[in-house]
């Protein structure tokens, strides 16, 4: 059985930066999809817990230029954290200052 979402999360409408971020990259002609965590990517749009995106590895330099022109920054996590592969960026919705 799935996971039930929250209240807020059924009602709350996604970030204004996580919209801004798709339809960039759509623009860009970036191929991307949302990859694990599908029973929380509601809670992922509001800004509640992390937003895990597969980038089609051909793409990894545009992917890089949209995120920087929406002033999303590339982080290091903890090296207990890190994880081959995998790349971290931060991003804040200025909105709602999440």
């Amino acid at each position: 059985m799935g996971e039930e979402r929250g209240a807020d999360e059924a009602r709350s409408p996604p970030l204004a930066a996580a919209l801004d971020l798709c339809r960039a990259l759509r623009a860009a002609g970036v191929r991307f999809c949302h990859w694990k965590s599908n029973g929380h990517l509601d809670a992922s749009l509001i800004g509640r817990t992390d937003l895990d995106v597969f980038v089609a590895p051909d793409d990894r330099l545009a992917f890089e230029a949209v995120l920087g022109g929406l002033g999303v920054l590339k982080i290091r996590s903890q090296p207990w954290a890190r994880y081959p592969g995998i790349e971290d960026w931060l991003a804040c919705d200025g909105e709602s200052n999440s």
